[in-house]
């Protein structure tokens, strides 16, 4: 009875072999196939196999997208960036900081989150200029070899300071202008609508220079490393 007993789970065990191996040449995802899907679902990059070249040229895009070089050029609590002027934006929803450096949005308040029931008046912060929270949006444009354009550490110009949403406004716009000094001038326009968090982001360009111009658009997130000393900026793009 023991023999048997032996005899029939080895039998059933060689039988489920065999259906798995069936199953996976009917319905099994060939190693190609999921080599592609794991690379969509990471962004189009598909994982490079032993001693193959990913292709992916980390250096190029690391000198192409310009960057902060030190805590002096991110903009600060209340000057701005290293150049720039505060501009207050207030809407339902939302009460911003913006720097005329680089247009990067440096302050953003919840206006209906607190931090706790006890303490209405402290709005939720969302984004921070200042110290170990520094937490900023920064965005601008990449110009080719031959054309300047307006990055995230650019000068904008701007009409006024202050930046209020009325009761019977439901859309608020800032415009800030650059100029070249070849004749092309950029207007980053932030966009902000009544009962929504967005905050829209356009680049109004005219090109007076006679030549051809072109630039492609970038954002980032800066913020300092949570664990480490305060010393480090880390960014997200």
């Amino acid at each position: 009875m023991d023999n048997l007993r032996l005899i029939l789970f080895f039998t059933l065990a060689f039988l489920g072999l065999l259906i798995y191996q069936a199953w996976q040449q009917d319905y099994g995802v060939p190693a190609q196939l999921a080599a592609e899907q794991a690379a969509k679902q990471n962004g189009g990059l598909a994982p490079p196999q032993s001693g193959e070249d990913s292709g992916v040229p980390t250096a190029a895009v690391k000198a192409d997208l310009p960057r902060a070089a030190s805590g002096s050029a991110v903009p600060g609590e209340q000057q701005g960036g290293q150049n720039g002027q505060v501009i207050h934006v207030e809407t339902d929803l939302l009460k911003l900081e913006i720097s005329t450096q680089g247009g990067t949005v440096q302050r953003a308040d919840l206006l209906q989150y607190f931090e706790s029931l006890d303490t209405p008046d402290l709005k939720v912060e969302l984004l921070s200029p200042s110290g170990s929270d520094l937490y900023i949006a920064q965005s601008g444009l990449i110009g080719s070899e031959k054309g300047e354009a307006p990055s995230h550490e650019a000068i904008y110009q701007t009409e006024q300071t202050n930046y209020a949403m009325g009761e019977n406004q439901d859309q608020l716009v800032i415009p800030m202008v650059w100029k070249s000094d070849n004749g092309v001038t950029v207007t980053k326009q932030f966009t902000l609508n009544r009962g929504s968090y967005l905050i829209g982001v356009d680049y109004l360009i005219e090109n007076q220079s006679g030549e051809s111009w072109a630039a492609r658009d970038y954002g980032q997130l800066q913020r300092v490393e949570p664990d480490g000393d305060g010393s480090g900026f880390t960014t997200y793009t």
